[in-house]
């Protein structure tokens, strides 16, 4: 009986053990990135939001979807979302990007990129505050950076599947989207390309 007891105690001292293990935390108090697309007109710019992703200073991830419908891209009129905590693994990840101690921009490689080399046009939107208080934002395409930070990238975007599901209007974050069409008109991430050469400016030797 006694055995008993004392095995039914180092039990619950285990389990007490691993409550209160101690976790990865992330070096920021939040982070938000968003997935969107530019709508130009002639009046001004608009964005369509497809999916935020926002960590907050627990490793929480709160991650929303917008279901487009992939032919028409009109709103199905489903929203989709998931809340769940980040590995610790993922947690340390991001730590390595998001400290405060590095600006995001200094992790672009485009400037390195062959002459020549199409890139796609920006559709994310990254923001944060880190734990000394810096804040740091960035527009940018996966294609600007090198594979080193796209893995970290994708400890956000590939997040769980949200399964919860939301009938009605598609959701908006107002505040966060006047930020990213700020952001997006001053972007000037994206280097220059030029017009290919015509026939007669080929070089000497380079037949039609």
């Amino acid at each position: 009986m006694r055995f008993i007891n004392l095995c039914f105690i180092l039990c619950l001292l285990s389990f007490a053990m691993l409550a209160n293990a101690q976790t990865v935390k992330p070096r920021f108090k939040e982070l938000t990135l968003a997935v969107y697309q530019p709508n130009d007109s002639a009046k001004a710019l608009g964005i369509t939001m497809y999916a935020y992703y926002k960590i907050n200073s627990e490793g929480i991830i709160h991650f929303i979807f917008n279901a487009f419908n992939t032919a028409s891209h009109n709103f199905t009129g489903i929203t989709r979302d998931t809340t769940y905590r980040l590995s610790d693994k993922s947690i340390t990840e991001l730590n390595k990007i998001f400290n405060g101690e590095t600006t995001l921009r200094s992790y672009l490689v485009i400037d390195q990129l062959p002459h020549g080399v199409m890139l796609s046009e920006p559709g994310n939107f990254i923001t944060y505050k880190a734990d000394n208080g810096k804040m740091d934002n960035l527009i940018f395409s996966q294609s600007f950076f090198g594979a080193n930070v796209n893995l970290v990238l994708n400890c956000i975007f590939f997040a769980q599947l949200a399964r919860t599901t939301h009938s009605g209007k598609i959701y908006h974050d107002s505040t966060l989207e006047a930020q990213i069409i700020k952001y997006h008109k001053a972007c000037n991430c994206i280097p220059k390309t030029e017009e290919p050469p015509t026939v007669k400016e080929l070089p000497v030797g380079i037949k039609k």
